[in-house]
């Protein structure tokens, strides 16, 4: 049940997957068990899970609540939280203080020791070598599982992985990475998703659109966004996704940029791949937008395809680049000669290639040298092959994916 704590936590957006369509939470509703939810960036609201255990999403989330074994008729059978990617802090309710998580890397108990207990749990995906995000080898699932308040027991349920459970106290950490073995750390700095005073206002600006234009409305046949855009309303009928679709050519860049995010998370790659990186307005919005959509490829085999599909829809044949560009290429081809080519890639008339030849060398290279992609020279282009001329070993090594 997703119970609000005031006004303002109301007007956040949650969608969950109702027989093939998308709809949205409603406050006090509960929702079936195997439901699937999604949880857009820059909402940070609550949900009581059944375990009685409070979770609050901090980033984007894809959550489902499943029971745990084949009985699925069975009321008193335990219900765990599965997720392929999230951020959130959990802290026990008053009715139970105890998880049951699964995540690609594995399965968990966290027992919360004390009532003020907290923990802040993340899933994410981080290279562990040079190549591409959808390589499995090269990119792998970790879970972080931090004591941000008192203490916590974690317990490993794999059978095959199972020791003996760990105590956190405060400041612990337990890091997972796929097909290695928990390594408990000393948390050095404090993330800044765990502060909500990272939200910027002008996100809560574009997170009141998405409500008004997702909010059934039974007196109103229509919803307006700020900037003017009517869409047709009553989300009971209508599948939000295809209002997603209209909202991501709002005329307000970070409204329009909040609809991608939340389409990627959804499975819809159409409106990244429907001009996002071809419109200058939301040049502030394609680094975080297309950091999301990498997180997604690696999480989910099919969302390549799909990426691959509606990129070469509207770009023809150089949308295959494209998508090369933004999942990067494989170990075997990293070298001076693939980086030579990304840097052609800078003199293309396409400004979202440009938007993903930079953001490519930004992550193999760690460098800009300073340019924008809506504005790149001749002069600029020339510097980078000066520095790769220079420097043949541009490449960063992979850093600890811990």
């Amino acid at each position: 049940v997703w119970l609000p704590s005031d006004a303002r936590a109301e007007q956040a957006v949650i969608l969950w997957r109702d027989a093939g369509v998308w709809r949205r939470v409603e406050a006090g509703k509960p929702l079936p068990i195997g439901s699937r939810w999604v949880i857009p960036p820059s909402t940070r609201t609550t949900i009581d899970l059944p375990s009685g255990v409070l979770w609050t999403a901090c980033g984007p989330s894809q959550l489902e609540l499943t029971k745990v074994g084949d009985d699925r008729a069975n009321e008193n059978q335990a219900t765990q939280i599965v997720t392929p990617l999230c951020r959130a802090l959990i802290r026990g309710g008053p009715d139970g203080r105890v998880l049951l998580l699964s995540t690609p890397v594995g399965d968990f108990k966290l027992e919360l020791n004390q009532p003020n207990s907290l923990a802040s749990v993340e899933v994410a995906y981080r290279p562990v070598e040079p190549g591409s995000i959808v390589d499995h080898q090269s990119t792998k699932p970790v879970l972080i599982i931090v004591a941000a308040e008192e203490s916590l027991r974690v317990t490993q349920l794999d059978p095959n992985a199972a020791g003996e459970p760990q105590e956190l106290n405060l400041g612990d950490g337990l890091a997972c990475v796929a097909g290695s073995q928990p390594t408990r750390f000393r948390l050095q700095n404090i993330p800044a998703w765990f502060r909500s005073s990272i939200e910027r206002p002008i996100d809560g600006l574009a997170a009141s659109d998405l409500n008004r234009i997702t909010n059934k409305s039974g007196a109103e046949s229509k919803v307006v966004a700020s900037d003017a855009t009517e869409i047709p309303a009553d989300a009971t009928e209508l599948d939000i996704a295809s209002k997603l679709v209209e909202l991501s050519q709002s005329h307000r860049p970070e409204t329009a940029a909040l609809a991608v995010q939340i389409s990627l998370l959804c499975g819809n790659w159409q409106p990244l791949a429907n001009g996002f990186l071809d419109d200058v307005r939301m040049r502030s919005h394609w680094t975080p937008t297309l950091n999301l959509a990498r997180q997604l490829l690696a999480a989910d085999p099919s969302a390549e395809v799909e990426a691959r599909k509606f990129f070469t829809k509207t770009y023809s044949d150089i949308g295959t680049d494209m998508v090369d560009l933004m999942c990067g290429y494989p170990a075997d081809q990293l070298d001076a000669d693939a980086v030579a080519k990304i840097i052609q890639r800078l003199e293309s008339t396409q400004l979202a290639m440009r938007v993903l030849a930079v953001y490519q060398l930004q992550i193999l290279t760690g460098k800009s040298l300073g340019i924008q992609p809506a504005t790149i020279s001749r002069s600029g282009v020339q510097q980078w092959r000066r520095e790769l001329a220079t420097n043949r070993s541009l490449l960063l090594p992979v850093p600890d994916p811990i």
